[in-house]
């Protein structure tokens, strides 16, 4: 029973995805869309993997705010995408790609210059879910794809200013995220000849950053404009299949960049 109250309260944060950090009322929801691309490369060397996915995403969340001075809140994710692969093994295009995101935020609100401007440093405890729909690809070369399977947890540590000027708010943010672990699961299985294997990850981090663009309203507010996510993941520890075979994860950075609209509530 316990276990399965962890799983809901997991499921719970997935499906309240993504939440801005401009509440002033006691709560307040929050509900948008993305589109941005993706880059994900592994430099070994004869090994090299590139792959461009371009992505559309869901986002909501909430956020409670103590005294206007303090907040907590949920956020998080939910994207689909197209990816384009190409490797020494081949290529491949159009391959599925899933990837959710939720968080747990916490934070305070600093006013600065008369109140026109608000500094908001935040810290949490982040989760990436990541899933590569390649079973039963065939590359141009004939090698077979299989499916790929990450979960990383990380540490997000940013802030966010908030500066009104007029009727118009501008919200640049940055962040950064130490990796705290990792767990890659590749179903090799589904290829003749090998089984299923689970990489750890230990070291890594990443970077995020937006500059939002808005206007606030009786009952809602808007937010509008770019932003990026960076992720720079070192070489797994190695596992080792049934019939002997070693696996690693190799070392990975993966870019995204797009645009986002947000409705608060």
């Amino acid at each position: 029973m316990a276990l399965r109250r962890q799983w809901l309260a997991y499921l719970t944060t997935i499906v309240s995805l993504c939440l801005p950090f401009d509440a002033y009322a006691e709560g307040k929801f929050s509900f948008g869309l993305e589109g941005f691309t993706d880059n994900y490369e592994e430099p070994e060397p004869g090994v090299e993997v590139d792959e461009h996915a371009t992505y559309g995403s869901i986002t909501a969340g909430y956020t409670y705010n103590f005294n206007n001075a303090y907040f907590v809140g949920m956020e998080g994710r939910g994207s689909y995408g197209r990816n384009d692969y190409k490797s020494v093994s081949g290529t491949a295009d159009n391959i599925p790609q899933y990837e959710t995101e939720a968080r747990l935020l916490g934070g305070m609100r600093i006013p600065m210059q008369g109140g026109t401007t608000v500094f908001i440093p935040y810290f949490g405890l982040g989760s990436r879910f990541y899933y590569d729909n390649s079973n039963g690809v065939v590359t141009s070369l004939g090698a077979a794809g299989y499916d790929r399977r990450i979960l990383q947890f990380y540490a997000p540590i940013g802030f966010k200013m908030e500066i009104t000027s007029g009727a118009w708010t501008y919200s640049p943010m940055i962040e950064f995220d130490p990796l705290l672990l990792g767990k890659v699961n590749s179903r090799l299985g589904n290829v003749p000849g090998f089984y299923n294997i689970t990489n750890t990850q230990k070291n890594g981090y990443g970077w995020r950053g937006e500059f939002m663009i808005g206007q606030k309203y009786q009952n809602y507010s808007w937010e509008a404009g770019p932003f990026f996510r960076y992720w720079k993941i070192d070489e797994s520890e190695t596992d080792t299949d049934q019939i002997g075979q070693v696996f690693v994860e190799p070392k990975n950075t993966r870019i995204q960049a797009g645009a986002g609209l947000r409705f608060n509530f």
